[in-house]
């Protein structure tokens, strides 16, 4: 008997995904192996009901075969897991909680790729804010949620799943990231430089194997039609104030065209 993936992809991770989705087909439950949501920018839920992660408990109340959820980053806004000395800790606890929450009452695996935001916002306690994140999700969670790649490494890291999916996850902020971070010689990563990465990343895609759907999941996408994209609509053009303060719409055409001009022209890594 033949079996289906049905990949559900709830909200696309970094950047807007436009307007191209299109419902699956109705398949059989019983011939579906495999369900897989991917949910990104999650960080920063409502504190009395998310209603993104209220839908995701319904759908994995609904979903057949092995469940599997993965978080595509920036899992706590706006600056990661702080220290335990921090005033915004027991906030920044509160959010991947709520994540954490939602998979573990599911009883589904998850896993948890890295952002920029939880590299401390591409900040200098980067590095370390990672491995607290990654440290809170294996305490509140269980064998079946972790956080991947793990410890700052770049990936890939390959997660097969059932006969049909495999998933490699990267850390795409490792790319970019300018400050504290495992690197050549430094580390006990897999890969650990730029061309180690692409060829693990190769050789991961070639042993999947000819009956396997292959899911590469990272922050950053590849191609995007949003503002990391250089993609802006005319009010960013005419009331560029807002993007300091939502509330300022004061026109400004101009000037507007300045910062899409710059962001468009490469002023930040992260796009």
């Amino acid at each position: 008997m033949s079996r289906w993936l049905l990949l559900a992809s709830l909200v696309a991770g970094c950047a807007g995904a436009g307007s191209g989705y299109r419902p699956l087909p109705a398949v059989d439950p019983a011939e579906v192996e495999s369900s897989l949501f991917l949910i990104g920018d999650a960080g920063a839920p409502s504190a009395r009901d998310e209603p993104v992660l209220r839908a995701l408990t319904t759908a994995l109340g609904n979903a057949a075969g092995e469940r599997v959820v993965v978080f595509l980053g920036d899992n706590i806004y706006p600056r990661g897991l702080p220290d335990s000395s921090s005033s915004g800790r027991e906030e920044a606890e509160r959010r991947i909680d709520a994540q954490l929450d939602v998979v573990a009452k599911a009883g589904v695996r998850a896993i948890f790729v890295p952002g920029n935001h939880d590299w401390d916002r591409m900040g200098p306690d980067g590095w370390n804010a990672i491995r607290r994140q990654a440290a809170r999700i294996a305490e509140r969670g269980d064998s079946l949620i972790r956080m991947l790649p793990e410890d700052g490494c770049p990936g890939p890291v390959p997660v097969d799943v059932g006969t049909r999916l495999r998933i490699i996850a990267l850390d795409t902020q490792w790319w970019l990231h300018s400050g504290p971070k495992p690197e050549d010689r430094e580390s006990a990563c897999r890969a650990d430089r730029e061309d180690e990465v692409a060829d693990s990343l190769r050789a991961d895609l070639e042993r999947a194997g000819e009956g396997r759907h292959v899911v590469v999941v990272g922050h950053h996408p590849l191609a995007t039609g949003g503002e990391h994209g250089g993609y802006f609509g005319f009010r960013d053009w005419l009331f560029p104030l807002r993007h300091a303060a939502p509330w300022l719409w004061v026109p400004l055409p101009g000037v507007g065209a300045i910062y899409p001009s710059f962001r468009q022209g490469g002023i930040s890594n992260q796009d």
